[in-house]
């Protein structure tokens, strides 16, 4: 789906969120199911342009799974949890959620420090 890009660098598999109306890079503070749109398809520069001027093409599966980094060790309990994002590519699976800040799935543990999860799109999923 193409949407418009606010004036920020977006590189291809970064997950991205709505901002006024522009999505943008995902920043931790700010994501809620309700606000993030999926995951950049492509890479685009359009820090030097206005809010809206250039579209970029965002996958919005809400089924998708991706492979995720952990800030911290992953264990096999918090599979089939939500948590949130700390950055664009790494979960906080110590910040475990229930409400609408709960981003990300965690459907399966690959490794200790990596997880394969899906975006939880408007509503967090059990």
């Amino acid at each position: 789906m193409e949407l418009e890009q606010g004036n920020v660098a977006i590189i291809k598999g970064a997950a991205v969120y709505y901002s006024s109306g522009y999505v943008i890079n995902t920043t931790a503070s700010s994501i809620t199911c309700q606000t993030i749109a999926g995951v950049a398809a492509e890479s685009q520069d359009n820090s030097g342009g206005s809010d809206g001027s250039v579209e970029i093409q965002v996958n919005v599966n809400p089924n998708a799974l991706y492979e995720i980094d952990s800030n911290s060790t992953v264990a096999q309990t918090q599979v089939n949890t939500n948590c949130t994002l700390e950055t664009n590519a790494t979960v906080d699976e110590a910040d475990p959620q229930d409400d609408y800040t709960g981003v990300c799935h965690i459907s399966k543990m690959i490794s200790t420090s990596k997880v394969l999860g899906r975006l939880n799109h408007f509503s967090p999923r059990a």
